[in-house]
C-alpha cells in the first residue's frame, strides 16, 4: 500500500512537472515560425536561423517572466523583430484582419471601409490621402487626393508612426458604426463624419486628361485588375488619346497572372521564370493566354494592344506584381519609369502559412528570372528619378504626374 502510495505521488509529481514546462502560447508561436522558415524560405537573404531562434528565445525568456502564463500577444513583438531583423521586404507577418482584407481582394469580395488610402506626411502627425475610392463613403463626402487628415476620432498625435495610425484606422473601419474626420482641404479644417459600408476590391481607375490616359492602380490581388486594363485601353482608344501613363504609386502585390496579363495590353510576350524549394516554372502570356509547359493556365477575354507611348509611374512602395510588370515593359524599352526606386522584391515571390494566433506569415518562397532565363534585379529603377512629395501633395501639387504631362505633350 505504502509504496502504490509513493507511486501514484510520483507520477502526480511527474505530471504537475510537465505541465509546468509545457511550452507556452508565446513558445509555441515562435517555434511554429522558425519551422515555417526553415522549411520554405528561398529568398537571396542570408541568415543564422539557429542563432536568431536562440536570441529570440532569450528575449521571450524576459518578457514572459513572472508572468502566469505567456501568450501570443506577447509572444508576437519578439517574432515580429525577428522577422524584422531578416531584413526581406517579402517576409512579413499579416495580421488576422489584413489577411481578411487579403482574401476579400484575392476572391473579388466586398469589404468594410470608407474608401481611402493614405501616406505620411513628412515632419507631422498627420496622413495625406492617396487615394480615394469612387463611390465609396469618403468620395461621396468629398474627400480628395491631396487632402489632410489630422486626426480620426482623436489625434493622431497618439500614435508612434503613420503605420500605426494606419493600422488603427483599418480595424476602426472593420468595427466601428462611424468615423470622426478631421480634415484640411485646401487649408481650411472642416471635421467630416463617414460610416463604413461594404465597399468593392480597388480595381485599376481610368481618367483622361488632356488627351493622355491615365491608369492608377491599387493591387494586382483581384481577378478582374488585368481584365479592368485591356477595357481602359479599349477606352483609351476609342477616346483617341495619344499615350498611357500607367500609376502604380502605393500598389501593392498581387498575382503575378493579373501583372502580366496587365503588361500583355502594351507588350508581348511577357513571362518570368519562378523556382521554388524542388521545382520550376515558366509563365508566358501572350495572345491573350498564360501558358506553362505547354498547358494553358490563365485566359484573358477580348484582349487588345496599346501601341502608343506609355510612362510608367512608381514611389518606394510600390512593390511585387506592381514592381513586376513595371519591369515587363521597362526591359524591352516599351515604356519610361518616372518617380522613385521601387520597394524591392521584384526578384522574389511569397508564400503564406497559418500561424497558431491567427495572423499569417508571408515567406519569400520563390526566386524569379526573365524567360530567357536573366535573375530580376531587386527593384525597379527609373529611367528619371523624381521624388514623390506628400508636402507638395497637400498642397495640391503632384510633381510626378505633372512632369509624366509635361513629358508627353
Amino acid at each position: 500500500m505504502k509504496r502504490f502510495v509513493q507511486l501514484c505521488i510520483a507520477v502526480l509529481a511527474l505530471t504537475v512537472s510537465s505541465y509546468a514546462q509545457a511550452p507556452s502560447q508565446a513558445s509555441f508561436l515562435l517555434a511554429r515560425a522558425v519551422a515555417l522558415l526553415d522549411n520554405n524560405y528561398f529568398g537571396f537573404v542570408k541568415f543564422d536561423l539557429p542563432a536568431l531562434d536562440k536570441s529570440a528565445k532569450a528575449k521571450l525568456e524576459v518578457v514572459c517572466k513572472g508572468l502566469p502564463s505567456c501568450d501570443y500577444q506577447q509572444g508576437l513583438p519578439v517574432l515580429d523583430e525577428l522577422i524584422s531583423s531578416l531584413g526581406d521586404g517579402h517576409t512579413f507577418r499579416m495580421s488576422a484582419l489584413r489577411r481578411a482584407e487579403f482574401n476579400a481582394n484575392q476572391s473579388n469580395q466586398p469589404m468594410r471601409g470608407v474608401g481611402l488610402k493614405f501616406a505620411p506626411l513628412p515632419d507631422a502627425s498627420a496622413l495625406v490621402v492617396t487615394r480615394v475610392l469612387e463611390g465609396s463613403p469618403a468620395a461621396l463626402a468629398g474627400l480628395k487626393r491631396g487632402d489632410v487628415v489630422l486626426g480620426v476620432n482623436g489625434s493622431l498625435s497618439r500614435f508612434k508612426s503613420a503605420s500605426e495610425a494606419t493600422t488603427a484606422i483599418t480595424e476602426l473601419e472593420a468595427s466601428a458604426t462611424s468615423l470622426r474626420f478631421e480634415v484640411q482641404q485646401v487649408g481650411q479644417s472642416k471635421t467630416i463624419l463617414l460610416e463604413p459600408k461594404m465597399i468593392s476590391p480597388w480595381l485599376p481607375s481610368l481618367e483622361i486628361k488632356n488627351d493622355v490616359a491615365i491608369i492608377t492602380f491599387y493591387q494586382f490581388l483581384t481577378p478582374l485588375v488585368a481584365s479592368q486594363v485591356h477595357q481602359h485601353v479599349q477606352t483609351a482608344q476609342s477616346a483617341n488619346a495619344k499615350a498611357i501613363i500607367l500609376d502604380v504609386r502605393g500598389s501593392g502585390g498581387g498575382s503575378a497572372f493579373e501583372s502580366m496579363g496587365s503588361a500583355g495590353a502594351f507588350y508581348e510576350p511577357v513571362g518570368t521564370n519562378f523556382e521554388t524549394i524542388g521545382n520550376k516554372g515558366s509563365y508566358q502570356f501572350k495572345d491573350g493566354v498564360i501558358n506553362t509547359d505547354g498547358y494553358t493556365v490563365w485566359r484573358l477575354n477580348n484582349p487588345v494592344r496599346w501601341t502608343k507611348p506609355v510612362l510608367v509611374l512608381t514611389n518606394r512602395i510600390s512593390r511585387s506584381a506592381a514592381e513586376y510588370m513595371t519591369y515587363f515593359l521597362q526591359r524591352p524599352g516599351r515604356a519610361k519609369v518616372l518617380g522613385e526606386r521601387t520597394a524591392g522584391v521584384l526578384n522574389t515571390s511569397t508564400g503564406l502559412y497559418s500561424l497558431p494566433d491567427g495572423s499569417t506569415f508571408a515567406i519569400t518562397a520563390g526566386r524569379s528570372s526573365t524567360l530567357d532565363g536573366v535573375p530580376h534585379p531587386e527593384f525597379v529603377t527609373p529611367d528619371m528619378e523624381m521624388t514623390d512629395d506628400m508636402a507638395a501633395l497637400a498642397k495640391g501639387r503632384d510633381l510626378i504626374l505633372e512632369k509624366a504631362l509635361e513629358l508627353l505633350r
